[in-house]
């Protein structure tokens, strides 16, 4: 009798320590599978964070203000500006940031653009324009529609170079205009000094085309 209690014991401490070494490692692969899955959404982190930071030199590139004259056969020439600001600054510093953080960044990320036309009628200046927010850039083809319901002119705005020129023809403006956005997205940053820009108004049946400079 005293041999089979003894047996009893004996077994069921053999189980209470399997059931305590199984309780071990089972925690050990918790926290194992837990420190593997902060490393991965750390990975997923900075990839997310490197194609939202060559977005942002993309956008950053083309923030500033631009003027430049409209080609009207007119007495009184008329001025035109672009004011262009990101959404979303870039982001500066060291921390891994969450998914979410920047997951909110790429889909925010765009340019809101204030337009203001100066002519004179008669002696006396005249000023008008619009503001257009959310203005999402053709990143990879390196232009920029800009419009809304409310304002009755609109634009589309391409990436030129900083050399002297005309207006570049269709083709031409194309290769140019994608070639600059490969650079910027590819993680050379540098600002756009000029844009091309073709205007079209509800208004009037042809359409202008023109280049502005940037003056800040």
């Amino acid at each position: 009798m005293k041999l089979k209690l003894v047996t009893l014991i004996v077994f069921a401490m053999t189980l209470s320590a399997c059931a305590k070494q199984d309780m071990e490692n089972y925690k050990k692969k918790g926290a194992a599978d837990q420190e593997a899955g902060r490393d991965s959404d750390d990975i997923r982190a900075k990839e997310m964070e490197t194609r939202l930071t060559k977005l942002q030199n993309f956008h950053q590139a083309m923030a500033g203000t631009f003027k430049g004259r409209l080609p009207i056969q007119e007495k009184n020439a008329t001025t035109i500006q672009f004011v262009i600001n990101p959404t979303i600054p870039a982001y500066v510093g060291d921390r891994v940031r969450t998914a979410d953080e920047i997951t909110y960044d790429l889909t925010n990320l765009a340019l809101d653009v204030q337009q203001n036309a100066i002519s004179k009628i008669g002696d006396e200046p005249f000023s008008s324009g619009c503001n257009y927010s959310g203005m999402k850039p053709i990143t990879d083809q390196g232009f920029m529609k800009i419009g809304n319901n409310e304002c009755p002119v609109t634009f589309v705005v391409s990436l030129i170079g900083d050399g002297e020129g005309e207006v570049r023809a269709e083709a031409e403006l194309a290769q140019e205009r994608r070639k600059i956005s490969q650079e910027l997205i590819q993680g050379r940053p540098f600002a756009i000094n000029r844009l091309q820009v073709e205007m079209r108004s509800i208004h009037r049946s042809d359409k202008y085309i023109f280049i502005v400079e940037r003056v800040e």
